[in-house]
């Protein structure tokens, strides 16, 4: 995290999931995948308007990576709280079997190949985590091998 400077300032997720929609949507294209925003406009974030793209941006990735051809991708935000929204990536996928889920909340996934032999290196996880914990937020998953991942990203609210 050296080197990590974060500029927070309050803006709404809206129209940076959008923008991450719109740069990925040939990425799903070719995998005949549908990309879903459900989320309200009116809800804002207090963070690093350019760490949180690169959040959804990495997590929307990695979701077309490890989903079927033909699937969706559902992206959600709520507020938990007065101090929290939850933002949250379903896919209908692969899935991460429970050792690796373990292994996710200590260390590092280990790198797999997407559905169409898809490779990455595991950096850009592994920076998501970094981001989300300099904005003082969380992340954690719920998964099932075969049916697909839901990752949930808590950052601070306005």
């Amino acid at each position: 995290m050296r080197g990590i400077k974060v500029n927070p300032t309050d803006f709404e997720v809206h129209p940076v999931v959008e923008r991450c929609i719109h740069l990925l949507s040939q990425q799903a294209a070719q995998k005949n995948i549908r990309l879903l925003s459900d989320l309200p406009e009116a809800i804002k974030l207090h963070a690093d308007a350019n760490h949180v793209e690169f959040i959804i941006r990495n997590l929307l990735s990695n979701a077309i990576k490890f989903s079927f051809e033909g699937g969706a991708i559902t992206i959600g935000a709520r507020k938990l709280s007065s101090e929290e929204v939850l933002l949250s990536v379903e896919d209908h996928g692969i899935g991460i079997n429970a050792e690796q889920q373990a292994i996710f909340l200590t260390s590092n996934l280990k790198v797999n190949f997407g559905t169409k032999n898809e490779q990455g290196s595991g950096l850009g996880l592994l920076l998501t985590r970094d981001f989300i914990k300099a904005n003082h937020g969380r992340i954690w998953l719920e998964s099932e091998e075969g049916r697909g991942t839901t990752f949930f990203v808590a950052m601070p609210a306005v």
